[in-house]
């Protein structure tokens, strides 16, 4: 995806949330254009992207920060204490 389909501003909107807190479900559904398009290239159903809540789980959000080449970025956990 790219200013093609989203302007500039709406992609540093995204850019900034994805980087300063959780990925958010629908900031993901809007980059990829609909639910359906979000389903497709994560290979799940639609109704799978629906037990997600509002926020991503953590494994979905690498795959996406990979999809989107970095666009969309994961949560990073912090490392527990050994």
């Amino acid at each position: 995806m790219s200013t093609e389909i989203f302007g500039d501003m709406e992609l540093d909107r995204m850019r900034e949330t994805a980087n300063n807190s959780r990925m958010r479900t629908q900031d993901v559904i809007d980059f990829f254009g609909g639910r359906q398009q979000l389903a497709d290239a994560l290979g799940i159903t639609r109704t799978a992207s629906y037990e997600w809540g509002d926020t991503v789980p953590e494994l979905r959000q690498y795959q996406i920060e990979i999809l989107t080449r970095g666009k969309l970025r994961a949560e990073r956990q912090p490392e527990a204490a050994a």
